[in-house]
């Protein structure tokens, strides 16, 4: 039976990255439970693989697991919860981490979507989502100064 894609979470580096660091974090988590992780590397300097277009290609690491159904059922009520992104939010960083997710019914269609790419700082169901997702044995992480405002008025600053 072919697994069927549930949610793909990409996490981005957007923090100053050289050779060797993080650039990505993928994961593909299938309604079966199973998933993928694919962590994607700047290739080291030793390592670099110049090619005609004179970009390096990014050194791939994967990892494939099954989540604990407890967890998956968590998961499934956390993407049910709308909307995904507060509408009164106005977020600015500077570095950090960058996201992208698409949950997906089983015919494939997109179900709901965060939307471009871009911070989910202080977007509740969102950040909640995200840690929900299965771990790799890497922690991966770039700090950030985080403003958030609510469009009412309210100010907070965060910095992580």
């Amino acid at each position: 039976m072919k697994k069927t894609l549930f949610l793909k979470a990409v996490e981005h580096n957007w923090g100053l990255a050289g050779p060797g660091d993080w650039n990505t974090v993928t994961w593909l988590i299938y309604h079966d439970a199973s998933y993928d992780i694919i962590s994607a590397f700047n290739p080291s300097l030793e390592d670099a693989e110049i090619e005609e277009s004179f970009l390096p290609k990014l050194v791939e690491k994967k990892v494939a697991g099954a989540m604990e159904s407890d967890d998956f059922s968590k998961l499934c009520e956390a993407i049910k919860i709308d909307p995904w992104r507060d509408p009164s939010l106005d977020v600015h960083a500077c570095d950090g981490v960058a996201w992208e997710l698409e949950a997906y019914r089983e015919d494939g269609s997109i179900e709901k979507t965060s939307g471009k790419l871009g911070y989910i700082y202080g977007d509740r169901v969102l950040e909640t989502i995200v840690s929900m997702l299965p771990k790799n044995e890497n922690l991966y992480d770039s700090s950030a100064f985080i403003s958030i405002k609510r469009i009412r008025g309210a100010i907070e600053n965060i910095t992580e």
